[in-house]
């Protein structure tokens, strides 16, 4: 039996790319609007109150990047540039590693 072939299309990644961006725009705005929140789902837990404001500045300074990254994918997707999508995914996935 062969392998399917409906995996492999350009709409499958498409839309795995979206839902990407999805889930980045998500867990950018969570880190923007509620730096706390973001930071104890990471497992980071600060002791001190210097530890905290250093905690809610990253975490808002991770949740733009977060943003920014899902809104250039979005872009790419409505400007139909696929490998763009492609390759934006990767070096994020290699980011993120």
């Amino acid at each position: 039996m062969a392998f399917p072939n409906r995996l492999l299309t350009r709409s499958t990644w498409r839309h795995v790319g979206l839902g990407l961006a999805t889930t980045v725009f998500a867990l950018g705005a969570l880190a923007t609007l509620s730096p706390t929140v973001a930071a104890d789902s990471l497992g980071v837990t600060p002791t001190t109150p210097e530890g905290r404001t250093i905690t809610e500045k990253t975490m808002v300074l991770l949740g733009i990047r977060d943003v920014a990254v899902a809104a250039t994918l979005i872009s790419f997707h409505i400007e139909g540039k696929g490998k763009e999508m492609g390759v934006l995914t990767t070096a994020w996935t290699l980011v993120c590693v």
